[in-house]
C-alpha cells in the first residue's frame, strides 16, 4: 500500500520535433513518389474521405507508371527511317529519305 507511482506525463511536442517530422514526411513524399494526402489516409484510415484518396492517388500512380513505361519503350526504339540498313552500309535509310523528297 505504500508503493507511490510515478505518473509519467507525456512529453510535449516542441516546434523543433514537428519541423523535423514535417521533413522527414517530405522526404519520404519525394522518394516514394507519394503525396502528402496519402500519408494522411495511412494514417489515418477510419475516415472514408482518405480512403477513397488513397484508392484515387493510387490509380493514378498506377497510370504514370504505365505511361513512363511506354514513353521508355518509345525512347528505346530507333526513329522512323533508320531502322536497320538493308545492305550493312549504314549510308542506306539516308539515301532512301533523300529520295523522297
Amino acid at each position: 500500500m505504500g508503493q507511490s507511482r510515478s505518473i509519467r506525463r507525456p512529453r510535449k511536442w516542441s516546434s523543433s520535433h514537428l519541423v523535423i517530422l514535417v521533413i522527414c514526411a517530405f522526404r519520404v513524399c519525394l522518394r516514394w513518389g507519394i503525396t502528402l494526402q496519402l500519408l494522411l489516409a495511412s494514417a489515418f484510415p477510419c475516415f472514408p474521405k482518405f480512403r477513397l484518396l488513397e484508392a484515387r492517388v493510387i490509380w493514378a500512380v498506377e497510370l504514370l507508371r504505365e505511361e513512363a513505361g511506354r514513353n521508355e519503350v518509345e525512347k528505346s526504339r530507333p526513329p522512323k527511317g533508320l531502322e536497320k540498313p538493308s545492305d550493312g552500309s549504314g549510308f542506306s535509310s539516308a539515301i532512301a529519305m533523300s529520295n523522297e523528297n
